[in-house]
């Protein structure tokens, strides 16, 4: 395992101060109807320019709606997963993420636009993820990238895929991963305080809406509980000031003690998904690179 400190910058924890402030003006999301939700996540992403640099495709793969997103030149591809706890988000409100990872990686992105609880609860985040990656993954090389929510279904759709002896992911890539979902990492309590977008209280009622009824320490909803002896190679972004910490160092930990490849990032000072915190905040072009070039990195190894 490789353990990384990446030290704050002073433009990025004003930038991480502003979005304090931005976001307490919204309230807690526990407090907030998830249609309402929705909805503000939606307005706050139509409120930003179109990505530019690349080409959009919206498409679908074996029923399931996706967006193929193409650098100007690209070599090899990549599944993205966003976050948005299961309840919110969708391929449209995570373009500009998505197409970030795309000019960074050099990789065709797919984002898959999978159905959200608690309409659609577990499993069907990780069937529609599953069969898009049937879709894509037989061909070239085919790397995972997953955020927040995003990162936890990537770690379950890997599960599955190695599970059903289905292509084998080059690599995976998680940020600031939501995945484990019974809520008992001690970081939940003691970093809430520094926490900026999350809060236990939300968490639960979101962690309650996906599961559906299966209890949150199976690990097909909680993969931080799951046995990771299998895993292709990883990268974990987590921030030192939030409340997945110890869900992002669980992870690593496991992946350790399975002798698995594991690199780990510790971006001090930052909360959670610090990367859709966009220009006011360096360390979010920072993170994003680094994913990039491990990506890159992956889907052009040679045995």
């Amino acid at each position: 395992m490789t353990t990384e400190t990446v030290l704050a910058t002073p433009e990025g924890l004003r930038g991480l101060a502003h979005f304090r402030a931005l976001l307490a003006m919204h309230g807690d999301d526990a407090d907030t109807d998830l249609e309402i939700r929705r909805a503000r996540l939606k307005a706050m992403a139509a409120a930003v320019p179109r990505p530019r640099d690349v080409t959009v495709t919206d498409t679908v793969i074996n029923a399931i709606r996706v967006l193929q997103i193409d650098p100007p030149s690209w070599s090899g591809q990549a599944v993205y997963l966003h976050g948005g706890a299961y309840v919110v988000g969708s391929a449209d409100t995570h373009l500009r993420m998505a197409a970030k990872y795309a000019l960074a990686s050099g990789a065709r992105v797919w984002s898959i636009d999978y159905r959200l609880a608690p309409e659609h609860p577990y499993p069907a985040a990780v069937d529609d993820a599953t069969n898009v990656w049937k879709g894509v993954s037989e061909n070239m090389p085919t790397a995972i990238i997953g955020d927040s929510a995003g990162g936890g279904l990537a770690l379950a759709l890997v599960r599955r895929v190695l599970s059903q002896g289905l292509s084998r992911p080059a690599a995976i890539a998680l940020v600031s991963p939501w995945a484990d979902l019974t809520l008992a990492n001690n970081s939940i309590n003691t970093k809430s305080a520094a926490e900026i977008m999350l809060s236990k209280r939300g968490l639960t009622l979101d962690a309650e809406r996906y599961c559906g009824g299966v209890p949150t320490c199976d690990p097909n909803v909680s993969p931080a509980l799951a046995d990771l002896h299998d895993m292709p190679p990883l990268l974990v972004q987590v921030g030192s000031d939030e409340i997945l910490y110890d869900d992002a160092q669980m992870i690593v930990d496991r992946m350790e003690a399975a002798g698995r490849n594991v690199r780990l990032q510790i971006w001090q000072g930052m909360t959670h998904a610090w990367p859709a915190y966009g220009d006011l905040v360096p360390e979010a072009a920072a993170s994003v690179k680094e994913v990039g070039l491990f990506c890159r990195k992956w889907l052009n190894h040679k045995e």
